[in-house]
């Protein structure tokens, strides 16, 4: 259960795997469809606690913030990579996943 204290090093291995061994628009489909699916699995597994009633509803606004910021950063991912299939994943989408498993983890520690 270490691995689940480090969001990012799991985000971004799953992120390599998925990636592996395609061409280099591929890759970055890949990468980004990844940092998304994971967030979003995240986010659901939030919801799911909250409505279960293992996770206090105080808690809500903030995950809900951050994971709509991370979904306007990730419109913004696509589209650069839509239109510029060379530029990497952005390091920002990235962060803004990291913020939102984060906030999601110390959600469920309090």
């Amino acid at each position: 259960m270490k691995i689940l204290k480090h969001p990012t090093v799991l985000l971004l291995a799953f992120a390599l795997f998925a990636g592996a061994c395609a061409s280099k628009e591929r890759v970055i489909f890949n990468t980004l469809y990844s940092v998304e699916h994971t967030t979003t699995a995240a986010y659901d597994g939030f919801l799911y606690g909250v409505v279960r009633g293992q996770i206090p509803t105080n808690n809500v606004p903030v995950v809900s913030q951050d994971y709509d910021r991370f979904q306007i950063g990730m419109k913004a991912a696509i589209e650069v990579a839509q239109y510029d299939v060379s530029a990497p994943a952005s390091t920002e989408v990235v962060r803004l996943s990291n913020i939102v498993l984060k906030s999601i983890l110390e959600a469920k520690a309090r």
